[in-house]
């Protein structure tokens, strides 16, 4: 196929999700959202287990399902460990439901990575890489793309090997 030459109309699709709410949570609209290791949305935090997944689009509590926008967004700076312009590209991390951070914080609960600061000191952050794991079954072999950092060719090997290991990928050819 060969390069555009002229306008091309290219769909973009709704990046919305509705997920139930844990019982006895609230989510308010605007807040940071975050699933737990039952799938369930919870307010983001810097607790174990919670993976962030979007911004929340309605206010939600116990059992309800809020409707959470996958994107681009703007979370408050962490006044004691602060992102800096000069982190861009680095991961930041959960403080709370609408804080960031540099620093890991207890968890390591990542919001995201961090794409600038705008005029009003907001913290712009886009969606974290995924985890490549191993399929239940196949071992506890885990490719953990957000940790690895600037890729050099040893760090690749490595990710191979242990993906090729826990039969996530074939064996290389010899």
């Amino acid at each position: 196929m060969s390069a555009l030459s002229t306008y091309r109309m290219t769909p973009e699709y709704e990046n919305n999700k509705f997920v139930t709410l844990t019982a006895g949570g609230t989510i308010y609209q605007g807040g940071m959202v975050a699933v737990n290791a039952s799938g369930k949305a919870v307010a983001a935090s810097d607790t174990s287990g919670l993976k962030v997944i979007g911004r929340a689009e309605n206010q939600a509590a116990n059992n309800e399902k809020v409707k959470v926008r996958m994107g681009v967004f703007g979370w408050d700076n962490d006044q004691t460990n602060a992102v800096q312009a000069t982190d861009f590209g680095k991961l930041c991390y959960v403080v709370d439901d609408h804080t960031v951070s540099i620093d890991d914080q207890t968890n390591a609960v990542i919001a995201g990575v961090v794409k600038g600061i705008d005029e009003e000191g907001l913290v712009i952050v886009a969606p974290a890489p995924l985890t490549v794991s191993a399929p239940v079954g196949q071992g506890a072999a885990v490719a953990d793309l957000t940790a690895a950092g600037d890729l050099t060719y040893t760090k690749i090997n490595a990710i191979l090997a242990a993906l090729r290991q826990a039969g996530v990928i074939a064996p290389s050819a010899s």
